[in-house]
């Protein structure tokens, strides 16, 4: 999982058979959501995509589970007040329903796993990551009570990206070693 010892997991998938592959990749401890966001409705939409026992107990065929999405306060806040709801506020209550209790920072992050991704991937997701966060800290509100932890998280995920962004130029620099970014 990308966060920190949380039984959950986001993915950025960028086809449909990444999001395959992410799925069946999924470990047993964790879930998988996915969240969308259509223009045409105006909101965003979150559906459970893996292991939805620990979450919902319905009824119902597991297709039917995986068809309907979740009712969310975040999300309801989004169609029907006033006041300006962010995706980092969906992500936040995710997280928040599924670890007890919900932890002080639901952006804290697993650097430990950060590292071990390839240097093509830990570019990119490092880089995600970045704008992610730092989204949150210009655009949120400094009332949050997670603001200051999500600054402090920064500071070793900027280091981290920036890292590998010198070890990509360096691949890219070599006349030897093609680079990991676009090698087939």
């Amino acid at each position: 999982c990308i966060y920190n010892s949380l039984p959950l997991t986001f993915r950025f998938s960028v086809s449909y058979q990444d999001y395959i592959s992410d799925c069946l990749a999924v470990e047993i401890n964790c879930t998988l959501f996915l969240l969308a966001g259509y223009a045409k409705y105006g909101q965003p939409y979150v559906w459970i995509r893996s292991n939805h026992e620990r979450l919902v107990n319905v009824g119902g065929t597991d297709t039917l589970i995986k068809d309907t999405p979740m009712k969310l306060k975040s999300i309801t806040d989004w169609v029907s007040t006033s006041q300006v709801t962010h995706v980092w506020d969906v992500v936040s209550e995710l997280v928040g329903l599924c670890t007890m209790p919900p932890p002080d920072n639901p952006f804290s992050l697993d650097m430990r796993y950060l590292q071990t991704l390839s240097l093509p991937e830990r570019f990119l997701v490092t880089g995600a990551l970045l704008n992610f966060l730092e989204m949150i800290v210009v655009q949120g509100s400094r009332e949050e009570p997670f603001y200051d932890l999500v600054v402090e998280e920064l500071k070793p995920l900027r280091r981290l990206h920036f890292q590998s962004l010198s070890e990509v130029q360096r691949f890219q620099g070599s006349d030897r070693t093609p680079s990991p970014l676009f090698a087939n």
